[in-house]
């Protein structure tokens, strides 16, 4: 095998290798959550990416109106928000939607390092919102 071959058959294994570690370094996690008011209940996960952390779940709404709320911050002080859309009775046959987003940190490397869930109740579904039930979430450690 002259020099020429044998060399890119070393970088070509070189290749492969480093790509199946670069894959593997930003693996996603996911962090499940719950947060409840009452009957009513939100549960989800959130799933940590490099410069983003996702959302999804079902919020259920057994009185009034509930909206799930979501603040994430990242190590350099970043701060941005999502949330689900506004859910009263009456507005699902079984009173259940699910919900999905997605919070962008795309010019902060390794993204949010932290998440705090909000339950916010409105017995009216107008103005007057308040958080009745909330939960801090962690990339490495889960939610508290």
């Amino acid at each position: 095998m002259n020099r020429f071959v044998k060399n890119a058959a070393v970088l070509g294994a070189a290749t492969v290798l480093s790509a199946g570690f670069s894959t593997s370094a930003y693996a996603a996690e996911t962090t499940a959550f719950r947060v409840s008011y009452g009957n009513s209940v939100a549960t989800g996960k959130l799933t940590w990416h490099n410069r983003s952390v996702s959302f999804s779940g079902n919020n259920h709404v057994a009185s009034g109106c509930r909206l799930v709320n979501f603040t994430a911050w990242a190590p350099d002080g970043s701060i941005t928000s999502g949330s689900s859309s506004k859910l009263c009775v009456g507005m699902e046959a079984d009173g259940t939607r699910p919900f999905a987003g997605t919070l962008d940190f795309s010019s902060v490397v390794g993204g949010p390092s932290e998440v705090l869930v909000a339950y916010s109740v409105s017995e009216d579904g107008g103005f007057g919102w308040q958080t009745k039930d909330s939960v801090r979430c962690y990339r490495n450690s889960g939610c508290s």
